[in-house]
């Protein structure tokens, strides 16, 4: 063997050791990490099963019982909350219907004074002129007083319904406990809701009466009995009827007659209607003190 094999020998062995030395390094770093990761393992048995001591049946009960007296407070202390939300909104709203009916109280005493002039007193005295006229007959009052019972004056400009409509529509008149009450608000604002279905009754007629006149006028004078500001006044000058058809006036008749029956009978129920808004806002103050509120 030559001298370059032997160094070859020599560098193959150098080598060889080397491997091994480095596996032999590898095994000896892995046993200590073999080790910690058994003793890690134990450690996290050890933490992942503590001793747990077992609760006796009182600790239990009472521990329920605490639970269900937090629940049930809650609940009635929510309850209770609600229930002064609503004894404040049903006190709100109580004060409101009373201020609505002061309101009612003012106004509805000149729908009266309306009615009696204007439908009434009118239907009398124009009957009675049309019963006697001729074409000669000075007529200017009459000219202003067809002029005056052609209109109308509805329930509505004289009621306010503003609380009652927020009621209904939100579904919340049962916040008002009282029945006693609760019944007397709604009898008041049906009687209004029954009024103005004779009111568009009579409306009607009124519109047949216009109708049925217009023959018996002469349009002249009839432009000239109201102002510029929509007032009714006597035409000026004297005027007369246009005809005195007996037909015309006995159709013209009836109708005023119808004018006048109907405009009695809603008369009356507005007085009713006047009468009820005063007890209603008494009651109201006996039970809920409303002029304190």
């Amino acid at each position: 063997m030559n001298e370059e094999e032997n160094i070859d020998d020599r560098l193959k062995m150098t080598d060889d050791d080397g491997k091994q030395s480095e596996v032999d390094s590898q095994q000896s770093v892995a046993e200590p990490e073999a080790l910690n990761s058994k003793s890690e393992i134990k450690t996290m048995e050890v933490h992942h099963h503590p001793h747990v001591e077992k609760k006796s049946f009182k600790e239990y009960l009472l521990e329920g019982l605490m639970i269900f007296l937090a629940v049930t407070m809650g609940f009635f202390a929510e309850n209770i909350r609600e229930k002064l939300v609503e004894t404040r909104k049903s006190h709100e709203y109580i004060k409101s219907i009373n201020e609505d009916l002061s309101k009612d109280e003012i106004k509805i005493p000149f729908l009266l004074d309306f009615i009696k002039s204007n439908a009434i007193k009118n239907a009398d005295s124009i009957s009675l002129f049309l019963s006697t006229a001729t074409l000669v007959t000075p007529a200017n009052s009459i000219y202003r007083m067809f002029r005056e019972i052609s209109r109308q004056q509805g329930i509505e400009a004289f009621t306010t319904n503003r609380t009652i409509t927020q009621l209904k529509n939100a579904g919340q008149i049962y916040l008002i406990a009282d029945k006693q009450v609760v019944d007397k608000i709604l009898e008041y604002y049906q009687l209004i809701d029954f009024i103005k279905e004779l009111q568009t009754y009579l409306w009607q007629i009124k519109f047949d009466l216009a109708k049925n006149s217009i023959p018996l006028l002469q349009g002249d004078a009839y432009a000239e009995a109201i102002d510029s500001e929509d007032n009714t006044i006597n035409p000026g000058g004297t005027v007369f009827l246009r005809s005195v058809d007996k037909e015309m006036i006995n159709t013209c008749l009836i109708a005023l007659s119808n004018v006048k029956g109907l405009s009695i009978s809603i008369y009356g129920l507005v007085q009713e209607l006047h009468t009820k808004s005063i007890s209603l806002k008494k009651l109201l103050n006996e039970k809920y003190k409303v002029e304190n509120m």
